[in-house]
């Protein structure tokens, strides 16, 4: 367990590690957040994004119903070397980088692998 911890930390070793439900308080500062992905959004078209949702999924996008998604580019995946939606469902990741602020959502764009981690929760003793 301990290892693993040690094994984010240096990756991420220059974020500081928030709850996605304060990460307003962090707009244009590097984050890493780590939280089980609920719900993956397909992009419709090769110019949307896959949105990664952290919170239970309740439809439409809107700022009344979400405090923080990932976004990943459709052409993001192949440098990510992942399918958004059957790798990251249900799965309890870490990503970092910069947040930033979309229809008064916050955001952290996914651009390259280093960003992303799925972390096994039982080493973590996340339930």
């Amino acid at each position: 367990m301990l290892v693993l911890l040690f094994l984010i930390t240096l990756s991420f070793a220059n974020s500081n590690y928030i709850d996605k439900d304060n990460v307003k308080s962090y707009i244009d500062k590097d984050v890493v957040i780590c939280d089980l992905v609920q719900h993956v959004v397909v992009p419709n078209h090769n110019n949307s994004p896959y949105i990664l949702y952290f919170e239970e999924y309740s439809g439409a996008f809107s700022e009344n119903k979400y405090s923080f998604n990932g976004i990943i580019w459709s052409n993001s995946v192949s440098v990510l070397e992942i399918n958004p939606k059957s790798e990251l469902s249900g799965k309890f990741i870490c990503i970092n980088g910069t947040v930033s602020m979309y229809n008064g959502v916050a955001q952290i764009v996914v651009l390259k692998p280093s960003q992303i981690s799925i972390v096994n929760t039982k080493s973590l003793g996340v339930k």
